[in-house]
């Protein structure tokens, strides 16, 4: 029976399995692309630091945030630290809450030469999430390859004392235009509109093939006998 089965549906079987391997293989490059390629702890009460090689891979608009969580006193505490998101007339952020001051540098992993760099003092948040608070404090975009990133809140914000914070950069959705990212956007709609309920209408085609199969084969059979 399961020889017959894949015989007569050897085609279908092929595609589910191309299609399959393809959309994981997919899955496993877009996630490269998109995922952020710095994420690290940063000691903000403290006056900590960051020093971590990096991979770019997207020649695109990256930005560079702080994400912090809320402790024991909860998210509206957070919230009045970092203050708001309002922007004046000119489109500028308007000062509010704690400020942070960061100096960073991206430099090319082999010579060591400086492509980007930036000395500010940050205010007001760019994001809030479930469990924490983002605030934007600059961007960069360089071609793809191996990096240095490099980053030191220059004094301690002793009013952030318990409260985690990860420097991160990451794709700005905006400014990605390269072929990558838009083949990683244009490749997750196309699978989740056309692809994905694909598979599922296959696999239950499949099913089907096999039931019938089967129902067939228990009719075909002899009776037993008294």
């Amino acid at each position: 029976m399961l020889k017959q089965f894949v015989r007569d549906n050897r085609f279908a079987l092929v595609t589910l399995v191309v299609v399959v391997l393809a959309r994981i293989g997919f899955d496993q490059w877009a996630d490269g692309i998109s995922a952020p390629p710095l994420d690290a702890p940063i000691a903000v009460s403290s006056g900590g630091g960051v020093d971590q090689r990096i991979r770019i891979r997207a020649p695109d608009r990256y930005r560079l945030q702080l994400s912090l969580y809320p402790d024991a006193r909860g998210m509206d505490h957070l919230r009045d630290l970092l203050g708001d998101g309002g922007y004046d007339a000119q489109g500028k952020r308007i000062p509010s809450g704690v400020s942070i001051p960061v100096r960073w540098s991206l430099s090319q992993a082999d010579s060591g030469t400086i492509v980007a760099q930036g000395d500010t003092e940050t205010f007001g948040l760019s994001g809030v999430g479930s469990d924490e608070i983002s605030r934007e404090f600059d961007r960069f975009g360089v071609p793809p390859g191996e990096y240095r990133f490099r980053a030191q809140i220059t004094r301690a914000v002793p009013e952030f004392a318990g409260i985690q914070a990860h420097m991160v950069a990451r794709l700005h959705p905006k400014s990605a235009g390269s072929w990558q990212t838009s083949r990683v956007w244009d490749g997750r709609l196309l699978s989740f509109f056309l692809i994905d309920p694909g598979l599922v209408l296959l696999g239950l085609f499949l099913l089907w093939r096999a039931f019938a199969l089967g129902r067939s084969r228990w009719r075909a059979s002899p009776a037993p006998h008294a």
